[in-house]
């Protein structure tokens, strides 16, 4: 419909300029023809009036008879009147005496300048209602004297003005039609080609930049059609380019450790990526367009990009870096925040960016290495000092008692096995860490053989406190396993359930297969564990009951050795109590490692 539209715009458009054009046309050569005319009629009358003015010169001197019948003589013309006045006005002859509509006014412009001896033409109405009349003047001379002036008057043409209006009214309506049938002659040819350029167009519009529009290469289309081509082609390279640079910009931002966000003037988020998405609990794209105050909950962090927003514009470098925490979602969390002013292409701020590093784990990795080494500190001060005083002692007191000096030897040899448990477990739970980072090679292993070397490891404890250590286990049970790293995980439970335990009870070993895992349980029936322990004795230098433990040669670090293997195979690992009833350790380890795992060792 546009092309329709288009084409009954410019005929109307067409056939009225034409018509218009073909009326002030006819009227400008009328108004010509009509002037034309008039002058012509002018100089005519102004000829008559000369040569009456030379045969009246005669009838001068005669009576007044004679000049009134040569003056009526010498009017031959229809309508015209002819008037002799002498220097001073008076009407000496008149050819129309008895016309009382006219009148003779001395006056006159012409005949002013008759009597300064001049011929003179002009034209005027009388009256406002009155015919439109011509009148010339010529002087009668004697000896180069002035002594009458001759008149001639008449009637102006009349211009035809109905018959040119009807003229000029036909022909404009048949420039109209001429012009409307040879546009619509026109447009027939130009339609199809209109119509393929607008749906080109539109398919553009919509992203269809192959479109192609069909057309003579001799149309007047042809030059549009052929911008059209250059210009989808270059549409289409700019938006594959730009979409190419959103998704790597997309991707490099999804990648990103660390959490970018930035809103515009308005403090309105205009990006975030998904790590910031994480830190403030919502979907990065439900993020955009909000305002900074409702994704962003957190006094400090708002305090920080208000001072973002005050850095002084004209300071292209200006950064502000500050260390903001944010509480919520179950735990605190330490950021450290970059920001900066946004600008575009052209210098002008458009917003604010920041970037924020989430430094909450590296903060607890510090504080856990400051206590690791705390711990290691004491552990190792107590046997160390303990050797060494014993050691002075019977160095500086040469004691004789053998029974006195063979109790020393033994405390000090107590203690040096202590510290070489110590410095063993460190070095095992080293390793184990290496190894967890490294990626652990693990084998499908029978998990039975592993449950019978941890009780042929700790059969001897067990036997000393008169302990029954009972091992279920189905027969065909194999999972993913590093074997020594897993027995000695299950030898560390096993161990403190019999340290822990009162002599004459049980202990149970049990492994079997539930909810898609193994499950390896170690059951005794000793004191048992306090609630508000339970998630922290798989820390490093724990201890529940610290005198207890040390008396009973625990270094602290059995339990976070089998952490950190149970982890290393992929599993977990938990503890449950009741006080008085004993205590249940669990370890959870998946039954298929299929990038891993190889032939039954």
């Amino acid at each position: 419909m546009g092309h329709r539209r288009l084409f009954w715009r410019m005929a109307v458009f067409s056939t009225v300029s034409a018509a218009i054009a073909w009326i002030l046309g006819g009227w400008a050569a009328f108004s010509h023809m009509q002037a034309r005319h008039l002058d012509v009629f002018q100089e005519r009358l102004l000829s008559h009036a000369v040569f009456s003015a030379h045969e009246l010169t005669d009838a001068l001197d005669e009576d007044g008879e004679a000049l009134q019948a040569a003056c009526e003589r010498h009017a031959f013309y229809d309508g015209m009147r002819l008037i002799v006045i002498d220097r001073d006005g008076a009407v000496l002859a008149d050819s129309m005496p008895t016309d009382s509509e006219h009148t003779v006014s001395p006056t006159s412009p012409e005949i002013q300048r008759a009597l300064q001896g001049q011929a003179e033409a002009d034209y005027r109405r009388t009256t406002p209602r009155a015919e439109r009349q011509v009148y010339a003047a010529a002087p009668i001379l004697a000896d180069d004297t002035v002594i009458a002036v001759v008149r001639a008057s008449q009637s102006a043409p009349s211009s035809p003005t109905g018959a040119l209006l009807g003229i000029l009214g036909s022909g404009a309506v048949a420039v109209a039609l001429f012009v409307l049938t040879m546009g619509w002659a026109a447009s027939r040819h130009s339609r199809r080609e209109f119509r393929a350029v607008e749906e080109a167009v539109e398919a553009m519009g919509q992203g269809e930049f192959s479109r192609r529009v069909r057309v003579r290469r001799d149309s007047a289309f042809a030059p549009l059609a052929f911008r059209l081509h250059a210009m989808a082609h270059e549409t289409s390279d700019r938006l594959r380019n730009a979409v190419q640079k959103r998704n790597q910009l997309e991707g490099v931002l999804a990648s990103m450790v660390e959490g970018v966000l930035a809103v515009d003037v308005n403090d309105r988020i205009i990006l975030m990526n998904e790590a910031a998405g994480r830190l403030f609990g919502l979907s990065h794209r439900q993020a955009q367009g909000r305002t900074l105050q409702e994704v962003v909950r957190h006094a400090e962090l708002l305090r920080f990009f208000g001072k973002l927003q005050a850095l002084p514009p004209a300071d292209e470098d200006a950064l502000l870096e500050e260390e903001v925490t944010i509480y919520g979602g179950g735990a605190d969390r330490l950021l450290q925040v970059h920001g900066t002013l946004l600008r575009d292409g052209e210098g002008r701020i458009r917003g604010t960016l920041a970037a924020l590093h989430d430094l909450t784990n590296m903060r607890r990795l510090e504080s856990a290495r400051r206590d690791f080494v705390a711990n290691v500190s004491h552990e190792l001060r107590t046997p160390i000092t303990c050797i060494k005083g014993y050691v002075e002692t019977l160095l500086e007191e040469g004691l004789a008692d053998p029974t006195q000096v063979r109790s020393f030897l033994e405390i000090v040899a107590r203690q040096s096995d202590r510290l070489m448990a110590l410095v063993e477990d460190l070095l095992a739970l080293s390793r184990i860490e290496q190894e967890e980072g490294e990626g652990l090679p693990l084998a499908l292993g029978v998990v039975r053989g592993v449950l019978e070397g941890a009780y042929q490891a700790c059969q001897d404890a067990a036997t000393d406190k008169h302990i029954v250590v009972h091992i279920q286990c189905e027969e065909d049970l194999t999972i993913p396993m590093d074997q020594p790293l897993l027995q000695q995980a299950i030898t560390n439970l096993l161990d403190n359930a019999i340290k822990y335990s009162e002599a004459r009870t049980q202990v149970e070993l049990e492994a079997l297969t539930a909810n898609g895992a193994a499950v390896i349980r170690v059951r005794d029936q000793g004191r048992g564990i306090e609630a508000e322990h339970l998630d922290r004795i798989f820390e490093r230098f724990y201890r529940v009951d610290k005198a207890r433990s040390r008396r009973l040669g625990g270094t602290g670090l059995g339990l976070a050795i089998v952490k950190h293997i149970v982890r290393a195979h992929g599993g977990a690992v938990n503890a449950h109590s009741v006080v008085g009833r004993g205590s249940v350790l669990t370890i959870h380890l998946p039954l298929t490692h299929a990038s891993r795992s190889t032939a039954p060792s």
